[in-house]
């Protein structure tokens, strides 16, 4: 393998996300991995919403320094379990699956790693899932790591 291998893992900064990050360092520390950490903002889907922010830069400073420092914070939380392992972070803007399947295909990612809950019927219903939408057009192989809901 010429390129070392790269694992794509979105985070919402939710205690499940983080535990998928937690399983993205332990399999990037057995298959000499870099994870990539990433954040994306949620921008609406109107194309039309007057002052909706399209790209990092048009975010306000403060929120871009406070979701900046989030990632940084979910990077350093790991303590022991990242030493020695590749792991950068980025933030985006945008529909979040969007983002994720196309960070994955554009930058070339083995594999994504997500949490997902596991929620059925009502409850999946009423709150979608960035996972399973993921699952559904990502190009790149998905990892969901099952966290139990509190």
């Amino acid at each position: 393998m010429d390129q070392p291998y790269r694992i794509l893992c979105p985070t919402d900064f939710s205690k499940t996300s983080l535990e998928a990050l937690r399983y993205a360092c332990r399999l990037a520390r057995k298959l000499d991995a870099q994870i990539e950490l990433l954040h994306v903002h949620h921008a609406p889907l109107q194309e039309a919403t007057v002052g909706a922010p399209r790209e990092v830069s048009d975010l306000d400073q403060s929120l871009r320094q406070q979701l900046e420092a989030e990632l940084g914070k979910a990077r350093s939380d790991l303590g022991p379990l990242c030493e020695g392992l590749q792991i950068s972070t980025r933030l985006e803007v945008g529909t979040p699956y969007v983002v994720i399947c196309n960070r994955a295909s554009s930058e070339g990612a083995d594999l994504v790693v997500m949490a997902t809950l596991g929620r059925t019927g009502l409850a999946h219903l009423l709150l979608g899932s960035v996972t399973e939408r993921v699952l559904r057009i990502c190009e790149v192989p998905v990892l969901t790591v099952r966290v139990q809901a509190d």
